[in-house]
């Protein structure tokens, strides 16, 4: 696997593609090079999280985040993925339960409590 740096920020890749080959790879860096002129092809073989990649120039260091703390997002997302689509549809329904919360004089629920909710509710 081969990853396309394409910005990165405080040493931090932020602007980034993957690609299965390196020629895919190297094709992208190409095209970009006029906006993107720092952008690169890293070989990531061993598939180290983004968070752990530190970027200094064309120089990537394998840098372990340890501190990392997952946010309710993360946990969510790792325990239930979902589509873009998903994602959306439950944003949004999200709003409109505690719209419906506030509307009836009731504390705002939390995205785990609406999930569970739902996982209750659904076959």
């Amino acid at each position: 696997m081969y990853i396309a740096i394409v910005k990165a920020e405080s040493n931090r890749a932020t602007k980034f593609q993957d690609y299965a080959t390196e020629a895919e790879c190297q094709a992208h860096v190409d095209r970009v090079k006029p906006k993107f002129p720092a952008a690169f092809v890293h070989n990531n073989s061993a598939k180290t999280p983004l968070r752990d990649l530190w970027v200094d120039g064309e120089t990537v260091t394998v840098v372990p985040v340890v501190d990392y703390v997952p946010t309710d997002e993360d946990r969510i997302d790792s325990a239930f993925p979902q589509t873009d689509i998903a994602r959306v549809v439950f944003g949004a329904f999200f709003e409109v339960a505690n719209r419906l919360q506030v509307l009836e004089g009731k504390q705002p629920i939390t995205k785990p409590q609406l999930r569970a909710w739902l996982k209750s509710k659904l076959p």
